[in-house]
């Protein structure tokens, strides 16, 4: 397995250990699931909590994950084109439009002895348009090919991987899965 496809995994063994059971995390092309293929990793959340009544519209979040060694303040490309001859650009696109309406898209960015970036895709694309960069897009730009690249964070000014933040603690709480059920209680059913 590359390293790729472990930091995937890594993603959804982590939330799953995480959080709670009603949050379902999974990698969509895994054992011949495409239903979301567009995305890495999709984290599901359940729209019921507590009494049984909608209390918040359902949560899924389409992650796309990207693990990569560069050198400090050095620029490498983050998404890459396809075998199908679609750019780093196209792909984030694709994610962008093929997350449901109940949903939202996320770029996960892990470089090596960092702590992981976590970006809007709709952010990041809007800032690889034109529009003002948001924080923390690294100096994201688009190569002559389409491809996205960003500068690994100097030290100076990004927490490194031993001193920052947890990956999945961070992805977890960016993303805010669970914000509803993390802290709930089993309820006892009651039979009348």
């Amino acid at each position: 397995m590359g390293k790729g496809k472990r930091f995937e995994m890594d993603i959804v063994n982590g939330v799953t250990e995480q959080t709670n059971s009603d949050v379902i995390a999974m990698r969509p092309d895994y054992s011949g699931n495409s239903k979301h293929a567009f995305a890495d990793v999709v984290i599901l959340e359940p729209p019921y909590w507590g009494s049984g009544t909608l209390e918040k519209n359902p949560h899924a979040y389409f992650i796309e994950a990207k693990k990569r060694t560069a050198d400090n303040g050095k620029r490498c490309v983050v998404m890459a084109g396809s075998s199908d001859g679609d750019s780093g650009y196209d792909g984030l696109c694709t994610v962008i439009d093929k997350t449901p309406s109940y949903g939202k898209a996320y770029i996960v960015v892990k470089f090596n002895n960092r702590e992981v970036i976590v970006l809007e895709a709709q952010d990041l694309k809007d800032t690889l348009d034109g529009g003002d960069e948001p924080p923390l897009c690294h100096g994201s730009r688009l190569t002559r090919g389409g491809n996205i690249s960003m500068v690994k964070p100097e030290l100076d000014w990004w927490p490194s991987s031993s001193v920052g933040e947890d990956d999945i603690e961070k992805i977890i709480r960016v993303l805010g899965v669970g914000d509803d059920s993390m802290d709930m209680q089993p309820t006892e059913s009651v039979t009348t």
